[in-house]
């Protein structure tokens, strides 16, 4: 009984796979539509149709069914023997002849067997009968071999998952030979179970070969998998896109054991194809142009399998019998790709960041920028090969630290900086300083620093980064160009003040000029005119116009000439000891208010440039006539201390504070510039000018009346003698005694 089980049971199992493999082979040939999956179709579908119909048969008429049945079913497996031998041709190891012979004999023997007197399970056969089943034997089997070591030997060269399944598959053919010659030799079925079993066993194994479960499936590729990790550890350490290609391509081709490969990166095919000529190359890119392709999908593109991933694309030419296995060897040839994709994606994005650095390096070294870095809890300092050139220091002068660093600071910048770094440490803000170092040969230099803080994972500061500029070139053209700036500003103020001068001039001297020159024109045409009918007196008082007007035009000539010379520097003061009463005395005599001038004065000897003291008093007694108006004034001469002192003053309006330090500066005329007084502005330029001259000061001030006190101080100079000294001081001395 339980061997009874055990047979049907193997039957069944038998029955079950092929009817599985005749329906998938089916499905898929349908699915595929290309000669291979055809011809394993018609394989498959008739010996599905021999299991089937054989196992009917023997329900409905038990071990002894009609010859015609038996003829049918032999006829169908006929069939079976060709159609794999031309499924295996696709694999190139049988020639088209071959499959050509096979269709031919199994189609004789197909038609012979009609012609058979089939004997019941058990009873040998006639002679025809033996010969038939002989002939049939010997055909199956020599197809048989011709299939299993061609399925054995195309399978050496492809793939692992490719190789198993063609081994799975000629491993059941085999079986399924060995069952069919058991069954030939088992006339009286002494070995049914084993039979069923081999049977069995061939059906399991044929469809694990043509449609592998996922763990089979798992476990054949498992060389391929160690392969991928072999190949993904050398792609993770190319370093350019033409490494990942030349490394991918050999090893791309072995695991699909494709005949032909190669690479399509960007609008570009790289020259590392591997199978293909040149002109093939172009009608493939050619092709791929109109081709839309999602990434990470796999297709097949004019009998080649295409993969694209981001901007790579895989292009694979294989035997026709690839096509057969389905998307297996898609799959390996996505992962494959896929990583290529994203290697050279990882390359690419590396070698702009090493190209961005190259640049950034350059534009760094051009601009001449040193870079630094501050290591906080190791306290140590890296400087850039140009940073050490900004502060002097060569490969041999050691390393440098944070004090050496700030001991090359001036003492005032190492106090900011030392400020800046402890508030950037404390808020983080980044911080930029110009400051000076002092250089290892003596010499200066002025930098600019900026720099930021570096958080590490506590958020705590855990570096210091910055960059240094050298800028003592810059800030010396700065420092010249400012200078040169100067110097025009100062030039522009020389031409304001030259063209503010010659306006001065003009308009001060203008009407000093015309007025003498008026008289002087009118004075002569009336002598002209009338010198006849003159009264001698006339004629006198005329002629002391005359001479009064002409003085007057010669002092103003003669201040004009005196101040250009002052402003060429080109006056000096020619000493002698002269007598300082006498000298005022004939000033004040020769004045037109000489009747109302006050005398106050010491025997004084003194050395100074007698005129040009004569022009003092002319023009402080002048100026005070233009403002006194009928009031007297004063004119005094002492000695004060080792200075000789001159005062003018008058009772006239005195003159603003905010006035006195503007009043003897050239041209300047006070009130007079609103029409209250006449004058050039000269007079009392040239006072204060000739009192420099000799050393001493010229200076206003007010009297007790409100008026204007002008004092001029001299200071001792070269001339005279000791007994000149003797005098003055005798002088003095009888005066105080009086």
């Amino acid at each position: 009984m339980l061997e009874t089980a055990i047979r049907e049971f193997a039957i069944g199992v038998y029955v079950a796979s092929f009817a599985i493999l005749s329906w998938r082979s089916f499905v898929h040939w349908r699915r595929r539509d290309d000669p291979s999956a055809r011809w394993f179709s018609i394989a498959f579908g008739s010996l599905g149709i021999v299991v089937v119909g054989g196992l009917a048969s023997q329900v409905a008429w038990g071990d002894d069914p009609p010859a015609f049945v038996s003829a049918l079913l032999v006829a169908v497996l006929c069939v079976f023997s060709p159609a794999i031998m031309c499924f295996v041709t696709a694999f190139g190891q049988l020639a088209r002849i071959e499959c050509t012979a096979a269709i031919v004999a199994f189609a004789a023997l197909g038609i012979a067997g009609f012609g058979i007197d089939y004997p019941p399970p058990g009873t040998s056969g006639d002679g025809t009968f033996t010969v038939f089943s002989i002939l049939f034997v010997a055909a199956w089997l020599l197809t048989s071999i011709r299939v299993v070591s061609s399925l054995w030997l195309a399978s050496s060269a492809r793939p692992g998952i490719i190789r198993g399944r063609m081994r799975l598959l000629a491993a059941g053919f085999a079986l399924l030979d060995v069952a069919l010659v058991l069954q030939s030799f088992d006339v009286n079925r002494n070995a049914p179970l084993l039979i069923a079993c081999i049977a069995a066993l061939s059906s399991v194994v044929t469809l694990a070969g043509f449609a592998p479960p996922e763990w089979l499936r798992l476990v054949l590729r498992q060389p391929e998998q160690q392969r991928l990790r072999s190949m993904i550890a050398t792609l993770v350490s190319a370093t350019s896109t033409e490494e990942v290609l030349e490394r991918l391509l050999p090893a791309t081709r072995d695991v699909l054991g494709a005949a032909a490969i190669a690479v399509l990166h960007g609008d570009e095919l790289t020259p590392l194809a591997s199978g293909y000529d040149p002109e093939t190359l172009e009608q493939i890119r050619e092709s791929l142009s109109t081709v839309r392709m999602r990434n990470g999908q796999a297709t097949v593109v004019d009998g080649r399998l295409v993969v694209r991933e981001a901007e790579l694309w895989s292009i694979v030419d294989r035997p026709r019998d690839g096509e057969f296995f389905g998307a297996d060897e898609l799959d390996v040839l996505a992962s494959i790709t896929s990583i290529a994709a994203i290697t050279v994606s990882r390359i690419q994005e590396a070698e702009s960041v090493r190209e961005h650095e190259r640049r950034l390096q350059t534009a760094v070294d051009i601009a001449g920028i040193g870079k630094w870095e501050w290591r906080i809890a190791t306290d140590s300092l890296h400087w850039s090969p140009r940073m050490r050139e900004i502060f002097g220091l060569g490969p041999d002068d050691g390393p440098v630290t944070y004090e050496r660093y700030q001991s090359m600071l001036r003492p005032e910048d190492r106090d900011r900086m030392q400020e800046l770094v402890a508030r950037a440490l404390e808020t983080g803000e980044p911080y930029e300083i110009d400051h000076e170092i002092v250089l290892p040969d003596g010499s200066t230099s002025i930098l600019h620093s900026s720099a930021r803080v570096v958080a590490g994972a506590d958020g705590e500061p855990e570096r210091l980064t910055g960059i240094t500029v050298d800028i003592t070139s810059r800030k010396r053209a700065e420092d010249a160009l400012r200078a040169e700036v100067e110097v025009e500003r100062a030039a522009a103020d020389r031409l304001r003040e030259i063209d503010e001068l010659r306006n001065n001039i003009l308009a001060a001297v203008s009407h000093e000029l015309r007025t003498p020159l008026t008289a002087v024109h009118g004075f002569a045409i009336l002598l002209q005119d009338r010198f006849d009918e003159m009264e001698p007196d006339q004629r006198r008082e005329i002629i002391d116009h005359l001479a009064a007007e002409s003085e007057r035009l010669r002092r103003l000539f003669a201040d004009l000439l005196d101040i250009d010379r002052f402003r060429r520097g080109r006056t000096c003061a020619d000493r002698e000891p002269t007598d300082i009463m006498a000298l005022v005395r004939d000033v004040v005599d020769r004045s037109p208010i000489a009747d109302r001038i006050m005398l106050d004065l010491e025997p004084i000897v003194f050395p100074v440039d007698a005129p040009k003291v004569e022009r003092i008093l002319e023009n402080l007694i002048g100026n005070a006539e233009k403002y006194a108006g009928s009031s007297p004034v004063r004119v005094r001469a002492h000695v004060v201390g080792d200075q000789l002192e001159l005062r003018v003053e008058d009772d006239g309006p005195g003159i603003d504070l905010e006035q006195r330090e503007q009043v003897f500066e050239p041209f300047n005329r006070g009130d007079a510039e609103l029409g209250h007084a006449p004058g050039t502005g000269i007079g009392l330029a040239l006072v204060a000018q000739f009192a420099q001259m000799h050393g001493g000061s010229a200076h206003v001030d007010s009297t007790p009346s409100g008026g204007a006190a002008f004092i001029v101080r001299f200071a001792p100079g070269d001339g005279g003698s000791d007994d000149d000294r003797r005098e003055t001081v005798g002088a003095r001395s009888s005066r105080a005694s009086a």
